[in-house]
């Protein structure tokens, strides 16, 4: 199994947040914080500034450039925009317990 990261660009302080892993169930499991994370699901991405979804999961995941300079939008059972623009959304290969 894979799990995405959405990685992200250097914001207006010069400050870059936190990547945030997406597992094969859509959820984010590191990078939302100990209240979000396992909980909220990525929806999609948007333009910036928007509160829109033009670029499903799905899509996404099959073309990652497609959301290059956009921003991430979750469900917690809520929808909400993380205001970051994505650098790259990418997928790596879950690592292997250890002891495997």
């Amino acid at each position: 199994m894979m799990t995405h990261f959405i990685n992200f660009q250097e914001d207006e302080s010069g400050m870059v947040p936190w990547p945030v892993g997406i597992d094969h169930d859509r959820f984010a499991v590191a990078g939302l914080g100990p209240n979000l994370d396992n909980t909220a699901r990525l929806v999609g991405f948007g333009p910036a500034g928007e509160q829109t979804v033009t670029v499903f999961v799905d899509e996404a995941m099959a073309d990652p450039s497609k959301v290059v300079g956009m921003t991430p939008t979750f469900s917690d059972g809520t929808l909400f925009l993380w205001n970051a623009k994505v650098k790259s959304f990418e997928a790596l290969p879950n690592p292997r317990p250890v002891g495997a």
